[in-house]
């Protein structure tokens, strides 16, 4: 039997580590370019194929001006009869559905959605449906989220009446009201008969301008849906890591409501220069055509695939899945990851225990090399977390709870990296007395597969992350195996053994490190520390039998790349004029004391020195329950002339110690939201009163400060009636606002026009008026 000492893991060139990092280097500069969305096909581009030129030419008639156009506004309304108007022109006739919807915790509102008709060669068969909304936020014009996903179904729509018509039938959704708590869609599931003949739907939709188009939701039948996707797509873009991270968020789109109804399909999405949405500069011109290519394309095969595909009931079976280079996706049923785990795990653990014996490695060195990995691994994540933690205090990245990107994270970019990279430097240097280069090879190769048979059979849908690594492992066993036949007893770690997992690891890890940092913000930094560091640990091995001289080098290097990293952030601003800070500024009016109040709310939760607001001691707002009124900075305004929002008591019932209002909510001035907020925790129940027997139930959502408040969007001009009902028969406080987008006008002395590094986002500059009116249990009232 061979010995293993200390002399094996001496090496005399620094080429194969070079090499292996060129290699690397290589596959993550390929990953990324493979990844780029295509070229945008020009306006003269077949009939017959998703032309992004033709689809541009849409969506600078829709968004051109750059005009907000949220739920109710005159704006959407406009943008409405222009998609109308295309629809018909396309030769496919238009229904629009109106009404009130309410979401189960946001709010109420009156949407109209839009939807057209493609027939299929079976009419009475399932439906397909290919949805967008056309609402944007009262901040910006709106042009990736969700002016891409509308421009296409345009498109798509166009390239479907231009070929014979297919199996089943298609419905056309532009929906309004997504941004306000998937209203339209919401509306469009409850209250349309076609609805339920639908079976599957593909929701387009974005949360940046630029980037490839990201499948990363299906139905519930995840298997069926995968294939599909991949015999239909020519760039598909997804894996499975996405679909389980989204599950656990608290983010929803249209697809959310349409899943719940039991629709199967797919939900795409845009997430490059996240930084944009939701503000004003989520602009036609900062839009990249490219990614709309990929949207457009993308959406039209699986359109396509689904209208040819019996749609009858797919089981619901879970997939394991990944895209190779964005040219092919690989998949699997769930159900077959856990036999792959232990089948690939056996088999590994069986070569490795062959090369273990020929290569005489002892066990206490293993274990001793696996307990080195582990500590580098985890030395170099708290540092990534304690460096985070380093520049938010420094002010150089937003906080936490803010909007979380830099406007600069190259520098962290390359510190967080540069840390992973340091973690196996630190491992060969742990212990070194006791480990080797082979050691450490085999600890490696234990730690992934150990997480692969983990994962395959708890989380069987990150278990490709490591079954490529752990396979790759494998095949580089073999050869050792081969190898150790005819070499002496100090033969080094072969190159191409220990290259082996590190590509594995690099073509499932680099596709998500690509991503994380659009997807997460600033928060994404320690993350790709962790990720990174753990497919970096397989250089451990080379760097433990590199020279002195060449390990020097490599630590170095990467020790200078984190400081130099950190300064850069710390020294580069925050916010730019292309990335502006997000800053609401809102006007309060107490309607029942005339006192008037600034509110600002920066996302750095400091004020910024475009605005000239002295923080007042008496808050201006007392008399408001706080809910989601609240800020960093509020300032004594000036007192504008505007009429207060009514609240009249119609009738009161008494019943069990239980108070039911009839009430009539308006705004003088027109504002298109009205709230109401009731500041004790009492449970209520409300109701919109629509006439001719119609009644929306409506909910009060509850803050973090216990009080419950009810948001009504697109309040017609005369008003509404409504009914509350709450727990006990006592009289009742409750506070009744008006909310208009805007401001009439902003005295310099508030906020200079010079170039400012501030921008609105989500709803914007508010104009808010309140007053509080006391509803009686037991005797009638107005409060108009």
């Amino acid at each position: 039997m061979r010995t293993v000492e200390g002399s094996f893991t001496t090496a005399t060139s620094g080429r194969p580590l070079g090499l292996t990092l060129a290699v690397l280097a290589a596959l993550a500069a390929f990953t990324q370019w493979a990844d780029r969305p295509p070229a945008p096909l020009p306006a003269d581009a077949p009939a017959g194929v998703f032309s992004a030129t033709r689809a541009a030419g849409v969506l600078r008639e829709l968004v051109g001006t750059g005009i907000p156009h949220p739920l109710a506004s005159t704006a959407d309304a406009a943008i409405r009869e222009k998609l109308v108007h295309r629809l018909n022109a396309l030769g496919i006739a238009t229904e629009l559905q109106e009404g009130w919807v309410c979401d189960v915790v946001l709010a109420c509102g009156r949407v109209v959605n839009i939807i057209g008709h493609i027939e299929g060669s079976e009419p009475a068969s399932a439906a397909v449906l290919l949805a967008a909304h056309y609402d944007s936020v009262p901040a910006g014009p709106g042009a990736g989220d969700d002016g891409v996903g509308v421009a296409s179904v345009l498109e798509i729509a166009r390239v479907l009446k231009q070929q014979p018509a297919r199996r089943h039938p298609i419905i056309l959704l532009i929906d309004e009201g997504e941004e306000a708590g998937l209203l339209g869609a919401r509306l469009f599931v409850a209250g349309r008969p076609e609805a339920h003949t639908v079976k599957a739907a593909v929701n387009l939709d974005a949360r940046g301008d630029s980037g490839p188009s990201l499948m990363f939701e299906t139905g519930a039948a995840t298997d069926w849906s995968l294939r599909m996707l991949a015999g239909a797509a020519a760039r598909p873009m997804s894996n499975s890591l996405y679909y389980f991270v989204y599950r656990l968020l608290p983010n929803d789109t249209d697809f959310t409501v349409f899943k719940a109804a039991g629709y199967e399909g797919f939900n795409f999405a845009l997430i490059g220069d996240v930084e944009r949405y939701h503000t004003p500069q989520d602009r036609f011109e900062n839009l990249d055509l490219a990614s709309l290519q990929h949207q457009g394309q993308n959406a039209l095969s699986v359109v396509q695939a689904l209208a040819m595909a019996d749609l009858g009931s797919p089981p619901a079976k879970g997939a394991v899945f990944f895209d190779l280079f964005s040219r092919s996706l690989l998949h699997w049923p769930t159900s077959w990851s856990s036999w792959l785990g232990l089948i690939l795990t056996g088999a590994l653990l069986y070569a490795l225990w062959s090369v273990k014996r020929r290569a005489g490695v002892p066990t206490q060195a293993i274990v001793y090399a696996l307990a080195a990995l582990i500590l580098g691994w985890a030395g170099a994540a708290i540092v990534s977390a304690l460096l985070l933690a380093l520049v938010r205090a420094g002010g150089a990245v937003p906080p936490a709870a803010a909007y979380s990107w830099a406007a600069f994270p190259g520098g962290m970019h390359a510190a967080c990296i540069a840390l992973a990279l340091l973690a196996p430097a630190c491992a060969a240097r742990f212990f070194r007395r006791r480990i080797t280069a082979w050691s450490l090879w085999f600890a490696y190769l234990t730690l992934q597969t150990a997480l692969a048979l983990l994962c395959s059979i708890l989380f069987p849908e990150l278990s490709y992350l490591f079954l490529a690594p752990a396979l790759a492992g494998l095949i580089g066993a073999l050869i050792a195996m081969r190898a150790l036949r005819s070499a002496p007893a100090n033969a080094p770690l072969p190159l191409f053994v220990a290259l082996l997992p590190l590509v594995g690891s690099a073509i499932t890890f680099t596709p998500i490190l690509l991503l994380l940092y659009p997807a997460l913000g600033a928060d994404a930094w320690p993350v790709i520390t962790v990720l990174c560091g753990l497919a970096a640990l397989g250089l451990a091995p080379q760097l433990a039998q590199t020279p002195a001289h060449t390990y020097r080098l490599y630590a170095g290097v990467a020790a200078a790349s984190v400081i130099l990293g950190i300064g850069i952030t710390l020294l580069m601003p925050a916010y730019t004029l292309q990335m502006p800070q997000r800053t609401l500024l809102w006007y309060l009016l107490d309607a029942d004391s005339g006192h008037a109040a600034w509110l600002l709310q920066p996302d750095s939760k400091r004020l910024p020195p475009q605005f000239a607001l002295h923080a007042t001691e008496r808050a201006p707002h007392a008399s408001l329950p706080a809910g989601n009124i609240t800020g960093p900075v509020a300032s004594i305004a000036p007192h504008w002339d505007y009429p207060a929002p009514q609240l009249q008591i119609l009738s009161v019932e008494n019943r069990n110690r239980t108070a039911i209002y009839h009430l009539h909510v308006r705004s003088p001035r027109n504002a298109p939201e009205i709230e109401l907020a009731v500041a004790d925790d009492r449970p209520a129940e409300a109701t919109l009163d629509l006439g001719s027997g119609h009644r929306v139930p409506a909910h009060f959502w509850r803050a973090r400060d216990g009080s419950r408040w009810l948001q009504l969007i697109g309040v017609p001009p005369e008003g509404l009636d409504l009914t509350v009902q709450t727990s006990n028969a006592t009289d009742l406080a409750v506070t009744v606002l008006d909310r208009s987008y805007g401001l009439p006008t902003i005295p310099d002395a508030v906020r200079s026009a010079k170039s400012l590094l501030t921008t609105q986002s989500q709803d914007g500059d508010l104009s808010i008026v309140y007053r509080t009116v006391h509803l009686s249990a037991t005797e009638m009232a107005s409060g108009s």
